[in-house]
Protein backbone atom coordinates (compact mmCIF):
# COMPACT_ATOMS: atom_id res chain seq x y z
CA UNK A 1 0.00 0.00 0.00
CA UNK A 2 1.48 3.39 -1.01
CA UNK A 3 1.11 6.15 0.95
CA UNK A 4 0.84 9.81 0.07
CA UNK A 5 1.93 12.53 2.17
CA UNK A 6 2.68 16.70 2.20
CA UNK A 7 5.45 18.31 2.31
CA UNK A 8 5.35 18.35 6.18
CA UNK A 9 4.85 14.45 6.25
CA UNK A 10 1.36 14.38 7.24
CA UNK A 11 -0.55 11.79 5.53
CA UNK A 12 -2.90 13.01 2.63
CA UNK A 13 -6.63 12.61 3.71
CA UNK A 14 -5.76 12.61 7.30
CA UNK A 15 -6.74 15.32 9.58
CA UNK A 16 -5.19 16.86 12.78
CA UNK A 17 -6.93 16.51 16.06
CA UNK A 18 -7.96 19.80 17.47
CA UNK A 19 -7.17 19.50 21.11
CA UNK A 20 -4.52 16.95 20.60
CA UNK A 21 -2.87 17.51 17.72
CA UNK A 22 -2.82 13.42 17.01
CA UNK A 23 -3.18 12.61 13.39
CA UNK A 24 -6.23 11.00 12.37
CA UNK A 25 -7.42 8.64 9.58
CA UNK A 26 -10.71 7.54 8.54
CA UNK A 27 -11.58 4.29 10.18
CA UNK A 28 -14.07 1.90 11.41
CA UNK A 29 -14.00 0.54 14.84
CA UNK A 30 -16.06 -1.28 17.16
CA UNK A 31 -17.27 0.62 19.83
CA UNK A 32 -19.28 -1.01 22.42
CA UNK A 33 -22.03 1.00 24.70
CA UNK A 34 -22.81 -0.75 28.32
CA UNK A 35 -26.05 0.13 30.44
CA UNK A 36 -25.37 0.01 34.44
CA UNK A 37 -27.93 -3.30 34.03
CA UNK A 38 -25.58 -5.21 31.82
CA UNK A 39 -26.89 -4.58 28.56
CA UNK A 40 -24.47 -4.45 25.79
CA UNK A 41 -24.96 -3.02 22.01
CA UNK A 42 -21.59 -3.29 19.93
CA UNK A 43 -21.92 -0.97 17.12
CA UNK A 44 -19.32 -0.69 14.08
CA UNK A 45 -18.89 3.06 13.89
CA UNK A 46 -17.08 5.45 11.69
CA UNK A 47 -14.92 8.24 12.31
CA UNK A 48 -11.68 9.85 12.30
CA UNK A 49 -9.33 7.74 14.77
CA UNK A 50 -6.13 8.69 16.27
CA UNK A 51 -3.43 5.57 15.76
CA UNK A 52 -3.60 4.56 19.10
CA UNK A 53 -6.68 4.82 21.21
CA UNK A 54 -8.35 7.56 21.61
CA UNK A 55 -11.20 9.97 20.96
CA UNK A 56 -12.67 9.98 17.63
CA UNK A 57 -14.20 12.95 15.81
CA UNK A 58 -17.47 11.97 13.82
CA UNK A 59 -19.29 13.06 11.10
CA UNK A 60 -23.06 14.23 11.49
CA UNK A 61 -23.26 10.84 9.22
CA UNK A 62 -21.28 9.36 11.98
CA UNK A 63 -22.76 10.50 14.63
CA UNK A 64 -26.63 9.19 13.72
CA UNK A 65 -24.66 5.45 14.21
CA UNK A 66 -23.92 6.23 17.36
CA UNK A 67 -27.26 7.63 17.72
CA UNK A 68 -29.14 4.41 16.42
CA UNK A 69 -26.54 2.21 18.66
CA UNK A 70 -27.53 4.27 22.18
CA UNK A 71 -31.84 4.35 21.00
CA UNK A 72 -31.19 0.29 20.37
CA UNK A 73 -29.22 -0.18 23.80
CA UNK A 74 -32.24 1.93 25.20
CA UNK A 75 -34.55 -0.52 23.48
CA UNK A 76 -33.08 -3.51 25.13
CA UNK A 77 -32.98 -2.30 28.30
CA UNK A 78 -36.98 -1.24 28.07
CA UNK A 79 -37.60 -5.44 26.76
CA UNK A 80 -38.23 -4.47 23.36
CA UNK A 81 -36.39 -5.56 20.24
CA UNK A 82 -34.63 -2.93 18.31
CA UNK A 83 -35.36 -2.39 14.75
CA UNK A 84 -32.65 -3.04 12.18
CA UNK A 85 -31.00 -0.07 10.38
Amino acid sequence: MTIHTDAAGHTLGARIHPETHQVLHRDVRQQVFKADDGVVVVADLPGWYPEADGEPILTADDEKIRVRAVAALNALQRGFSPASP
